[in-house]
């Protein structure tokens, strides 16, 4: 079975692709953050924000994607999907 994870980002961050398996996250203001992980594929891609007090805008998401093995355990790659975020120095 395939799956996708979704990370919806704000407006007003920014994410590039660093490498294969990882994003910088930028936002207006502060540190700058690494997304990193060990999906399979990792795509970004159009979303929308829901804000009531400025309606719908446009943003971004990290996309993970990956396919289920049934007969393999649940803690086992490709079941499990690692990722995280960590502050840029």
């Amino acid at each position: 079975m395939k799956f996708a994870v979704r990370f919806h980002l704000h407006p007003t961050v920014r994410v590039e692709r660093s490498d294969v398996h990882q994003m910088t996250i930028t936002p207006q203001n502060g540190p700058a953050w690494n997304f990193v992980t060990d999906a399979r594929k990792m795509d970004i891609e159009t979303s929308i924000h829901l804000s009531g007090a400025h309606g719908p805008q446009r943003t971004k998401q990290i996309v993970l994607w990956g396919e289920t093995k049934p007969d393999m355990p649940e803690d086992r790659s490709p079941n499990l999907v690692k990722w995280k975020f960590s502050r840029v120095a």
